[in-house]
């Protein structure tokens, strides 16, 4: 069984590096939310 869901599998890999530098983002604002 495939658990990916389906947004989870971009067509490009420039999709792969924007989704990664998207939670990136998220979790330093997270864990570092004085951050710019």
């Amino acid at each position: 069984m495939n658990y990916v869901p389906v947004w989870f599998r971009p067509k490009r890999k420039k999709d792969v590096a924007e989704m990664a530098t998207s939670v990136v983002d998220n979790l330093l604002r997270l864990f570092l939310p004085a951050a710019p």
